[in-house]
């Protein structure tokens, strides 16, 4: 329905025929026009990330159009530059539903606040791993080498750069608060990769798949000296006051959203492959170190 505004100047007057239609066409127009502007449902959509605003939306922007379409609803993107902001968000229930780390999943999930609907997949696996490294000219092939060097970790709630460095560290003997000449924190893992490279830092720690996003130019210029055992992704979660119907909608576009070929283009703007089933003994592992660790 296409709707014409008539803007009526001063001075012009009208029949009573002219009237009565005119008022006719304004009833309709006030009758319909909220009434579409506000059967349309919003959600909102919750990422971390240190990367631009204009850069992540555009990446993230076809998959939330299609989980708009499966929705029929509109969703607005939300940005946490840190993990522990999305937690408290998360918590606070002012996100619908988003992609959260595994460590600030497990950190939230005593709140009882969230339902976890699916694992992403990242380089063909639901899994990946913390990737240990210096430059090649550095002489460091193992953790025992790091005494006297400088580390560089990520952002304190990170499963890959924060919680299993440190857990790799007390299994090896490694004290971080007297082995090392320095621990620095650079929360961007791009950054914290380009530290090491640069000599601000001798050794990182970085999530397997964003240490293999980086160019050649780079990774050729550094060997990774030690790689953790596997631990899953951070699911996708939804706030558990959202109604089932909308839960089951979202939950059935992620899981066949690799199964079109708009679908498979938003999940690669995004970094993903695709989205399985959630499988919650796979973070029994990670809950353990958690736990063992019991980083503040």
């Amino acid at each position: 329905m296409n709707i014409s505004i008539i803007r009526l100047q001063g001075g012009v007057s009208l029949h009573s025929g002219s009237r009565t239609l005119l008022i006719l066409l304004l009833c309709i127009a006030s009758s319909v026009l909220p009434v579409s502007a506000t059967t349309r449902s919003t959600y909102s959509f919750g990422y971390s990330s240190s990367q631009s605003g204009e850069m992540l939306i555009r990446r993230m922007k076809p998959m939330m159009n299609v989980l708009s379409e499966a929705l029929d609803a509109d969703i607005e993107f939300i940005q946490k530059q840190t993990f522990s902001e999305m937690q408290k968000a998360f918590i606070n229930q002012e996100i619908d539903f988003g992609i959260l780390n595994a460590y600030s999943y497990l950190r939230i999930l005593p709140y009882d606040k969230v339902i976890p609907i699916g694992a992403r997949v990242i380089e063909n696996s639901r899994d990946y791993q913390s990737y240990f490294f210096a430059r090649k000219d550095s002489g460091i092939s193992s953790i025992r080498d790091l005494t006297g060097k400088v580390v560089a970790l990520g952002d304190p709630y990170s499963t890959s750069s924060y919680l299993i460095p440190h857990y790799v560290f007390r299994r090896q003997g490694i004290d971080v608060q007297n082995d090392f000449e320095e621990l620095i924190i650079i929360s961007k893992q791009d950054s914290l990769i380009l530290s090491v490279l640069n000599r601000t830092a001798d050794v990182g720690v970085s999530a397997s798949f964003i240490f293999n996003e980086q160019p050649k130019a780079v990774t050729n210029s550094l060997t990774v000296f030690h790689v953790s055992t596997p631990f899953p992704l951070g699911p996708f979660i939804v706030n558990n006051n959202i109604d089932q119907a909308t839960i089951k909608k979202l939950t059935e576009a992620l899981l066949t959203m690799d199964e079109t070929p708009q679908g498979r283009a938003a999940l690669a703007s995004a970094g993903f492959e695709g989205f399985e089933e959630f499988d919650a003994d796979a973070y029994l592992p990670l809950l353990e170190i958690k736990e063992i660790l019991n980083l503040n």
